[in-house]
């Protein structure tokens, strides 16, 4: 497992996991379950480092940041100018961030957006609901993202959306959710895809913690692969770490 594991030190191998990662210019919305907030910071932190101005949003909800929130444009300037990307939001009734009314001018002056355009409320897996996912319009890049800890659960405990997964998966609530189901979820324009024709898209097989669960995120690659996902990342964010 050790031989194919890279982490954030390795810029350049990560680079080939991430190769937008040198590039400015992207709007990235996020989507999916399992992995989006930690995908979200990390990708932030790893722009930072390279000296781009890097805004993080929602069209939906995020929790708010424990650093780097900002109010206004001149609060996300002093941040950029100190090496720090910026959290912008306005506060919603349940305590988390929700849409900025100024989001097209905040991202206006950014070099990198990117953006929580989805809700799992924590859960590892799930489907998305007619009104789902929030793809920001300028949106070039699109990661959709699952939890490998979801495998052996039942989409009655794991999965956000249970009834709207039951039907696209034509099973029951106490159906237990397989490697091929989150292939599918992630591979389908009615899954993580929806919204995403003409967009470059990944997926993202997070929390990979031991080699059990490797080998189980290279089977399901292969079948995202055969489904059309060609770029499919397979990674444990928590400890920063990514395999090839």
């Amino acid at each position: 497992m050790t031989e194919r594991c890279i982490n954030e030190k390795n810029a350049d191998r990560l680079e080939k996991i991430f190769p937008f990662l040198s590039e400015k210019g992207h709007i990235i919305s996020v989507v999916g379950a399992g992995g989006k907030t930690s995908l979200m910071y990390f990708l932030a932190g790893q722009y930072a480092k390279r000296g781009h101005n890097t805004l993080v949003t929602t069209t939906t909800h995020i929790l708010r940041p424990s650093c780097f929130e900002a109010e206004n444009a001149e609060e996300i300037k002093k941040l950029w100018q100190s090496g720090h990307y910026a959290v912008i939001g306005k506060e919603s009734d349940n305590g988390k961030l929700t849409v900025p009314d100024d989001i097209c001018e905040y991202i206006a002056l950014s070099d990198t957006v990117i953006i929580e355009a989805d809700g799992a409320k924590g859960l590892p897996f799930k489907a998305p609901e007619s009104h789902e996912p929030v793809i920001y319009p300028g949106s070039d890049l699109v990661i959709g993202s699952a939890g490998l800890d979801a495998l052996g659960k039942s989409l009655k405990t794991a999965c956000f959306r249970t009834e709207k997964a039951s039907k696209l998966l034509r099973c029951g609530t106490e159906h237990i959710i397989t490697a091929e189901d989150i292939a599918f979820m992630l591979s389908s324009y009615e899954g993580q895809r929806k919204n995403t024709e003409g967009i470059k898209y990944y997926a993202l097989l997070n929390k990979c913690d031991n080699e059990n669960l490797l080998k189980k995120a290279l089977f399901i690659r292969g079948l995202l692969n055969k489904n059309g996902v060609s770029d499919v990342i397979i990674s444990a964010l928590r400890e920063g770490k990514f395999y090839e």
